[in-house]
């Protein structure tokens, strides 16, 4: 600000005395004045304003404090996603697993991991012995034969004179009233005991593992590869006995009452309840064709 300006000002009021000399400090005085009213309400806006943001960055800050987690929290984390991770493997391990049948062993596929020739009989042992845990789950017992009638016949103490005659097939005439009492007996009790008819003999691959003869390793894995797939078939079949005589307690109360034979192959001839059958022990014989024909 030019002061000297001030003075001539000052210089032109010499009117008014003696007094001339306050003017300056009267200007200085109210131009303080005039400044400090703006400079004192904003000072009091912006402390208020001031105050309001510390208070609430103060809660905030305490609201973080609060909720900060310790210096050790990554190694919980750390733990917790590995069994997350443990988990996700063993679900996807566990889906893998449901859509895999069991084998009879685990020793021969993909590929044998042992040289020795008794890997197969232990298969074969195996496979006989699922089917009679089959067989003994679905209460299957073998339908009365006529061996097991003709004997009834010859214990029991009631008299006949026809008991050397072939109950089962009837080629020796009529049984007198007293052998067919017996023999509807036999058969009754026979039929009370079972929940449905059922002999292994019947079962494709039971005599082949009980005969079995080991002629190479390449056509071993094949034979038991083939019996693998079978057995599997044949645990089908008894799953579905089992569903259709679910909650029968007799072969009388059961809706599938006899199963008469399981067969996977061509060649050869067996009797089964009476009827020629075409089997052989080689092995299964897939369709490979509608028509039947090699591919």
């Amino acid at each position: 600000m030019d002061i000297s300006k001030f003075k001539g000002l000052i210089q032109k009021l010499s009117f008014l005395g003696n007094y001339s000399s306050l003017i300056l400090p009267v200007i200085i005085i109210l131009v303080a004045v005039l400044l400090f009213i703006p400079t004192q309400l904003m000072s009091s806006k912006l402390k208020e304003r001031m105050e309001n943001e510390s208070v609430s960055v103060g809660r905030r800050v305490q609201s973080i404090i609060g909720s900060t987690v310790s210096r050790d929290q990554w190694e919980v984390e750390q733990e917790y996603q590995q069994a997350y991770e443990r988990d996700a493997n063993q679900t996807v391990l566990l889906a893998k697993q449901s859509s895999e049948r069991p084998l009879l062993s685990y020793k021969i596929f993909p590929k044998p991991k042992d040289t020795s020739t008794l890997i197969f009989k232990e298969f074969g042992q195996r496979y006989r012995g699922g089917i009679d845990k089959l067989i003994a789950q679905a209460n299957a017992l073998d339908c009365p034969t006529d061996a097991e009638l003709q004997k009834g016949l010859q214990s029991s103490s009631l008299p006949s004179s026809r008991r050397g005659l072939d109950f089962g097939m009837g080629k020796g005439g009529r049984s007198s009233e007293v052998d067919a009492t017996i023999t509807e007996v036999l058969c009754r009790e026979k039929a009370l005991s079972a929940h449905v008819y059922a002999n292994p003999l019947d079962l494709s691959g039971y005599e082949f593992w009980e005969q079995y003869e080991y002629t190479g390793m390449d056509t071993a894995v094949e034979d038991c590869w083939y019996w693998q797939l079978a057995y599997w078939v044949i645990e089908d079949v008894f799953d579905t006995v089992d569903a259709l005589n679910y909650g029968s307690n007799s072969v009388f109360t059961s809706p599938m009452k006899r199963l008469l034979y399981v067969s996977f192959a061509v060649g050869g001839n067996k009797t089964v309840a009476g009827k020629k059958l075409t089997v052989t022990a080689v092995g299964p014989s897939y369709v490979v064709s509608i028509k039947g024909e090699p591919i």
